[in-house]
């Protein structure tokens, strides 16, 4: 029985300065969007070889647009669905930890003991609160 050779293969191109352009400028908007200041991109920026004159115009420019995209209505609708998200989780801990708490205090003889879900109730319930004022400052 004879084997067919594997087809070659050939590596991937590389990216255009186009396309590296556009990984940069994606990388430093998500960072400023993540709460990087800007000096801390620029010297992320300059550390990777660029000079600090380029770097620190480029993420000015970036910046400025990152300040446009947050007054649209997508971002406030993608900082409200992530928001609502926060509140989800949190109340599925707060009540998980409150229903074991109860289960468990039932399940003991004669309602003496159980246990106290304490860090999923309070985790749940600053998760839940985080949420809800992130959807209200939205």
């Amino acid at each position: 029985m004879a084997t067919t050779p594997p087809a070659p293969t050939t590596p991937p191109a590389p990216p255009t300065p186009e396309q590296q352009a556009q990984q940069v400028i994606g990388a430093i908007s998500q960072a400023l969007l993540s709460g990087k200041s800007q000096s801390s991109v620029v010297k992320q920026l300059v550390k990777s070889g660029m000079p600090e004159q380029n770097a620190t115009l480029l993420v000015a420019d970036v910046a400025r647009q990152v300040d446009q995209y947050k007054t649209t209505p997508e971002y406030r609708a993608e900082k409200r669905r992530k928001a609502k998200r926060h509140v989800v989780i949190g109340m599925c801990w707060c009540v998980g930890g409150i229903a074991f708490t109860v289960i468990t205090i039932m399940a003991s003889s004669g309602g003496n003991g159980g246990i106290l879900a304490w860090g999923a109730i309070l985790f749940g319930g600053i998760e839940a609160i985080y949420g809800l004022v992130t959807w209200l400052a939205a």
